[in-house]
């Protein structure tokens, strides 16, 4: 993660995003480990 500490504008808006990705990637690691399964 970038700008930790730093108070800028939108810095929440990147979090949200972060927040997103992670989730996302999160959701594919855990199909393809369903997937791997079968």
């Amino acid at each position: 993660m970038t700008g930790m500490g730093k108070k800028e504008k939108g810095s929440s808006e990147q979090m949200e995003n972060d927040g997103k990705c992670y989730r996302e990637s999160i959701q594919l690691s855990g199909k393809i480990a369903v997937g791997n399964m079968w």
